[in-house]
């Protein structure tokens, strides 16, 4: 995750008319569409962790101990998690240091500020990873299954890429402009947060979108905020 961050950082380059590479905007794009690769360590760390009871035969006796089942998931589910954001933050590392590698004095980039990249791993990335976890994680409870878990991460990915083809996304290369109403139900609706992300920046400025974070109102919150309830809900009902 280190070198791929690094890579991106200092190799990628996905421009925007009059964006630098390091403003919140460009920042926010990139670490939103990254925070799908999450999956990876989220799918590794919820088959080898969540099932390991079940495939050695050692639930029985897991459960008659004072364990209660509540703590026990929540440890796992913490686990998963933990391992999921500490991966993306040394993505996010790398991507700083490619950043810091490639920067000059061109007009292409802009005064470093840190606090571009924590705004977006907070605002962005911490609620896709937690949907991404709860997701994985409840399939792996329900169907005790290895081959359902990699199923579910990889669905997850696909799903979202066919939703987004087929929604005409205005993040989808070669979309056409899409209606006011019709981005204002992507806004809300996005479960990775993206077009809610586009939907306020829409009507920005370059110099606006080259130093301006994203604002935690309107259909961002209600987006974020709403992920983050339905994740709650679905690992409440798992846990019942």
């Amino acid at each position: 995750f280190l070198v791929f961050g690094i890579l991106i950082g200092s190799v990628a380059r996905i421009s925007f008319p009059n964006i630098t590479y390091n403003s919140p905007y460009a920042i926010n794009f990139i670490l939103g569409l990254f925070s799908l690769a999450c999956l990876f360590p989220i799918t590794i760390t919820a088959s080898q962790c969540l099932l390991r009871e079940k495939e050695y035969r050692f639930e029985q006796i897991l459960y008659s101990t004072p364990i209660t089942t509540g703590k026990y998931f929540i440890s796992r589910f913490l686990l998963v998690f933990g391992i999921a954001v500490l991966s993306f933050l040394i993505f996010l590392s790398g991507f700083i240091s490619g950043h810091l590698m490639r920067m000059d004095s061109s007009e292409l980039w802009g005064a470093f500020h840190i606090s571009y990249y924590i705004h977006s791993f907070l605002i962005i990335v911490i609620p896709n990873i937690f949907l991404c976890s709860v997701i994985v994680s409840c399939t792996a409870w329900l169907s005790k299954n290895k081959f359902a878990v990699y199923l579910s991460g990889l669905g997850i990915y696909v799903v979202y890429m066919v939703v987004s083809i087929y929604s005409n996304s205005p993040l989808m290369a070669g979309a056409s402009p899409v209606s006011e109403s019709a981005m204002q139900l992507a806004a809300k609706t996005d479960p990775f947060g993206m077009a809610a992300f586009s939907e306020q920046t829409n009507h920005w400025t370059s110099s606006e979108r080259n130093s301006v974070l994203l604002r935690l109102s309107g259909n961002v919150l209600f987006n974020r905020v709403s992920v983050i309830i339905f994740s709650s809900v679905l690992l409440f009902i798992s846990f019942k």
